[in-house]
């Protein structure tokens, strides 16, 4: 006896695409809340460093913390700490981009085609993941 099992469901299928998505994040910016801030508190200091035009007689812990450990001055540091977080903004907008278009596009897929559609979106999220 042949049984047909039923095509997934598109929530399953937006939840797949929306993992995909959260396994391609940890790959360019460190998870857990604790340490985003972290990040997020360096890049604001290194900015507010760069803007004020790196004046030796302020630097911020954390990039003096940086430069330190680096073995760098803290232009370099600073430097450093901003286009790692520009890097990862590009990432992450990259991410967002395929997130929202493929769960679109299983939405609007028929039934029929909604799992073909989703990889597609998975997997382009997945190989960003890994490279």
């Amino acid at each position: 006896m042949w049984v047909e099992v039923p095509a997934r469901g598109v929530g399953d299928l937006l939840s797949d695409i929306d993992q995909a998505a959260g396994n391609a994040r940890e790959r360019f910016v460190s998870p857990g809340y604790l340490v985003d801030q972290e990040y997020k508190r360096a890049e604001e200091a290194a900015r507010s460093f760069a803007d004020a035009g790196y004046p030796a007689s302020d630097v911020p812990s954390a990039v003096s913390s940086w430069a330190s450990a680096k073995s760098w001055t803290a232009q370099q540091a600073a430097d450093d700490i901003i286009a790692t977080a520009d890097y990862w903004y590009g990432a992450i907008d990259q991410i967002r981009e395929i997130r929202l278009a493929g769960k679109a596009a299983v939405q609007a897929a028929t039934a029929d085609q909604r799992e073909a559609v989703a990889q597609q979106y998975i997997d382009q999220l997945n190989t960003l993941a890994v490279s």
